[in-house]
């Protein structure tokens, strides 16, 4: 029998109606369970046109068989500290602990602790970078940590309003830079030029570590120095939400489910040392984390250095393991390093952990 002409067309109108009914059935389903196609998106990942798919918690945290995680991972195999072995580890934290007590002020009230300052020192060993940015000094005891890891071959640029007299400890190296007082300016406010003078050349923009310990929004940081040719960031107060002064790049990036995680009906916007706060709507929220997935290319919050107490009673022994990475060292190991708590209180430094984190902006 001769086949019916119109036969070839019904099939393939026939099969283009099943595919649009699969791909609008999977979308609904996406939503019913809570994932944003914002989540879904890839997003080129340089200028050649290739595809890097962006990823948060829902799928790439690893070893806990693609289920839904509350801990936000953007290609963690990238972080400068991804590759290393325990025994890179080990060498790591007793060459640091060398450094830390030698430190000038071991306590620094209200300023960064061991924790941070190790996650500074093994990102500036491996990354090995030009030139170190730090906004936000305070008393100045992490610059001068970051002078100890970096050598005197590194320039150091200090961006701090206060003035450079009222800094304890200030590092007078010739490659240092004190843009302070009357001199200072907030990074939102500097420009290409000025940073291509001060770090030596547009080259050396890729070769700078910027370190943020200012209190300021992370998204509003993360945009400019993408804007600014800036590639590698560091973020000292990364704070889960309801936490903080500044809206952190954590609050984003694992997205609303995090923010239901903590009880909290209304998301908050914090800038400036509390001195901006808004309510957000799901809309608005939504803007923030589209800005955030466009520009980054890694987020990868550093390890706790050990298990301990939470400086917020909130944040008990069931609710970190779900929001942070798994300490790096046992305390056991600890004793065997040498890292004796007559440099070191345990506790009390563990208590100051705040999710450092490391982010790398897409090129």
């Amino acid at each position: 029998m001769r086949p019916h002409r119109h036969k070839p067309k019904l099939f393939a109108h026939s099969l283009f109606c099943w595919i649009f009914t699969a791909i609008l059935f999977s979308f609904l389903a996406l939503n019913i369970h809570g994932v944003s196609p914002l989540e879904l998106m890839t997003y080129p990942s340089d200028g050649s046109g290739g595809k890097e798919t962006v990823t948060n918690s829902q799928n790439e945290h690893e070893g806990n068989d693609n289920k839904p995680s509350l801990l936000c991972r953007v290609n963690h195999a990238k972080a400068p500290w991804s590759q290393l072995s325990q025994k890179q580890w080990r060498n790591h934290i007793k060459a640091f602990f060398l450094i830390w007590k030698r430190s000038p002020d071991r306590d620094n009230y209200g300023g960064g602790g061991f924790f941070h300052y190790f996650a500074l020192f093994v990102m500036i060993q491996e990354l090995k970078p030009k030139v170190i940015v730090e906004s936000g000094a305070f008393h100045g005891v992490g610059t001068w940590i970051l002078r100890q890891t970096a050598g005197p071959e590194a320039k150091i640029i200090v961006l701090t309003p206060q003035e450079k007299e009222e800094i304890p400890h200030v590092d007078n190296g010739q490659n240092s830079l004190y843009l302070t007082g009357e001199k200072f300016v907030d990074f939102s406010d500097t420009t290409r030029e000025q940073w291509e003078d001060w770090v030596g050349g547009i080259d050396n923009l890729a070769h700078t570590l910027l370190f943020f310990d200012d209190h300021q929004a992370g998204l509003k940081r993360l945009l400019k120095g993408r804007q600014l040719g800036f590639k590698h960031f560091a973020f000292d107060d990364n704070y889960p939400p309801t936490f903080g002064d500044s809206t952190a790049l954590k609050q984003i990036c694992s997205g609303i489910e995090l923010w239901k995680y903590f009880g909290s009906t209304d998301i908050i916007y914090r800038d400036d040392f509390n001195g901006q706060i808004k309510s957000l709507s799901p809309l608005e929220f939504e803007a923030y984390q589209s800005q955030f997935w466009q520009n980054i290319a890694v987020y990868a919050e550093f390890p706790p250095a050990w298990d301990g107490p939470s400086r917020f009673p909130e944040l008990n022994a069931t609710i970190l393991p779900k929001i942070r990475e798994p300490p790096i060292f046992t305390r056991t190991e600890l004793l065997e390093l040498g890292l004796d708590e007559k440099f070191l209180p345990w506790d009390k430094e563990s208590s100051r952990y705040t999710f450092v984190l490391y982010a790398q902006a897409k090129e």
